[in-house]
C-alpha cells in the first residue's frame, strides 16, 4: 500500500491502545480506528500523483 502519513500513523497508534484493553467496547473502537487509519492512508495515496510515489530505493514506482 505504501508509506502512511502522520495522521494515519497517529490514528493507528490510538487504535492499538484501544485494542490493548480487551473489552467489547474498546475492541469496537480500536477496530473502527484501525479501519479509519487504513482508509485515510488509501485516500492519501490515491490523491498523490504517480511521480510522488517512490519505492524504498527512491526510484519511481509503476502504478498498476
Amino acid at each position: 500500500m505504501g508509506r502512511a502519513g502522520l495522521p494515519s500513523r497517529i490514528l493507528a497508534g490510538i487504535a492499538g491502545l484501544f485494542l490493548l484493553y480487551l473489552a467489547p467496547l474498546t475492541i469496537g473502537i480500536g477496530l473502527a480506528a484501525l479501519a479509519g487509519s487504513a482508509l485515510l492512508a488509501a485516500v492519501a495515496r490515491a490523491r498523490r500523483r504517480p511521480e510522488e510515489i517512490v519505492d524504498q530505493e527512491g526510484e519511481a514506482c509503476e502504478e498498476s
